[in-house]
């Protein structure tokens, strides 16, 4: 599955909730901020790796344009990433 950013937003969405419930939640919210601490460039590194993996697995041959279709990142994004795509990957081979 496609990698999805926790927010505050995601999760009350997810639970089918009004957007403001988890403010009448503080310990809820608390947890969830532990979560939601992810940098937007942590979340494109993550979401950078899944399309590779996956069109890795799909073809031979991998390219900007399939990274972009499925990520619908612009190159400065992935740019701004790069460092935080590398660092992923070294703990994953861990």
């Amino acid at each position: 599955d496609r990698p999805k950013r926790v927010t505050s937003f995601a999760v009350t969405k997810g639970m089918g909730w009004p957007d403001k419930r988890l403010n009448y939640l503080p310990k809820c919210k608390e947890l969830v901020k532990t979560y939601a601490s992810e940098s937007i460039e942590e979340y494109w590194a993550r979401e950078c790796v899944w399309a590779y993996e996956k069109i890795m697995k799909e073809s031979v041959n991998i390219n900007w344009r399939q990274l972009r279709d499925m990520t619908n990142m612009t190159r400065e994004n992935f740019e701004r990433c790069i460092i935080q795509i590398i660092l992923l990957q070294i703990r994953l081979e861990e």
